[in-house]
């Protein structure tokens, strides 16, 4: 994607080609997942990187040679679009990528669950406390690293089978594919029944709702499986245990 150097995007661009493909590379030659992994590259990196190019030559061309129109109303109204903070943030998450997301990727399996962000989205960050140690983190900190990670949310006020049906989810899933796949329950308080040592999951508490309300996950429990590359991969409600487990088994992981 060859195109005018404006804003550095090219280097963001590249990054993120590099890392989108990186790990997809990771896994297939180390053969935890099946070839056809590699083709979901293209399919979500190509539009993204055509976007840039007409962005950026379109940025050029009103910059260095605007129509009559375009110069007018660059000077009627510029400085005032320059100066809005909504602007401004649309500007900064274009020129880092951090709006672009893979909505029709193979690799992106809706089934609701939440009124949060949908699969192909960037995950959406906030702060945490991680246990039992009680340090403060953000969620970051807990998707770093080459894996899957699978955020179980609990809901504002998890009853007790909810909890239960939890640990029939994180038990399975920890057994079958170990450190490829990080699993994290995540509480808003303490839990209706004790949350045992031997739980697969490790605990994340979130007293103060962010977590759950950047995920749209404060009315009921609900699973969110993050790719390494921190964008959506599947999101779904506690009831649709069975499609994250086929998800899973495709071979993607």
């Amino acid at each position: 994607h060859v195109h005018i150097p404006i804003g550095g995007q090219g280097m963001n661009y590249g990054m993120h080609d590099a890392f989108n493909l990186g790990w997809k590379l990771a896994a297939v030659a180390k053969g935890e997942a099946r070839p056809e992994l590699l083709d979901t590259y293209m399919t979500e990196r190509h539009p993204a990187d055509q976007a840039l190019v007409r962005g950026t030559d379109f940025g050029f061309h009103l910059l260095v040679q605007p129509h009559a129109a375009s110069r007018m109303a660059l000077q009627l109204f510029g400085s005032t679009l320059l100066s809005l903070e909504t602007f401004q943030k649309h500007l900064r998450n274009t020129l880092a990528e951090m709006n672009v997301a893979y909505p029709a990727s193979a690799l992106s399996e809706d089934q609701g669950g939440s009124h949060g962000p949908v699969p192909g989205d960037r995950a959406p960050d906030a702060v945490l406390v991680r246990m039992p140690e009680r340090r403060t983190a953000r969620l970051f900190d807990v998707l770093h690293g080459p894996r899957w990670t699978l955020l179980l949310f609990a809901g504002a006020e998890p009853a007790t089978h909810d909890i239960e049906k939890l640990e029939r989810i994180s038990g399975p899933l920890a057994g079958r594919y170990g450190t490829r796949l990080a699993i994290h329950l995540i509480l808003c308080g303490d839990p209706p029944v004790p949350v045992h040592e031997n739980w697969a999951a490790d605990v994340l508490m979130d007293r103060e709702r962010y977590v759950h309300d950047k995920y749209g996950a404060d009315t009921s429990p609900c699973l969110y499986l993050i790719r390494p590359d921190w964008h959506i991969a599947f999101r779904g409600g506690i009831e649709h245990r069975h499609h994250l487990t086929a998800y899973l088994a495709r071979g993607v992981i």
